[in-house]
């Protein structure tokens, strides 16, 4: 389970992009957040998952989705959210800033929106 409110909402929202999304989507109650890694210019989050979870794996084997615009009242900054699969699974995630320092921690307070060819699709606001 991904301990993170935050980036279980950032993961969900970067599914919105795969064709198998909804299939793919049932990954994020098994995967966990295992490694977390911060820069001033954004984070990486490596995720684990246990060795059931094929019947959830992604058609694109080893897929690369993006689209999520991130921001947050509590810190001067914009990102953008990239997810990377391996064989099917959910691997790791990328969160790079496109404005501003990104801040070295979970985010409590942010809005996120999924932009698909500049036009904003769903959001997912946490204010």
């Amino acid at each position: 389970m991904i301990k993170s409110t935050y980036i279980a909402d950032v993961v969900d929202l970067l599914l919105d992009g795969a064709e198998d999304g909804a299939v793919c989507r049932q990954q994020i109650a098994l995967i966990s957040d295992t490694i977390y890694g911060y820069t001033s210019s954004g984070a990486f989050v490596s995720f684990s998952h246990p060795d059931d979870i094929d019947q959830y794996k992604s058609a694109n084997e080893d897929g690369i989705l993006n689209g999520v615009k991130i921001t947050s009242p509590t810190a001067d900054f914009e990102a953008e959210a990239t997810l990377y699969f391996r064989k099917g699974v959910v691997h790791n995630l990328e969160i790079s800033c496109a404005r501003g320092n990104y801040p070295r921690r979970d985010l409590t307070e942010y809005t996120l929106t999924y932009i698909d060819n500049d036009i904003p699709g769903r959001q997912i606001p946490n204010i």
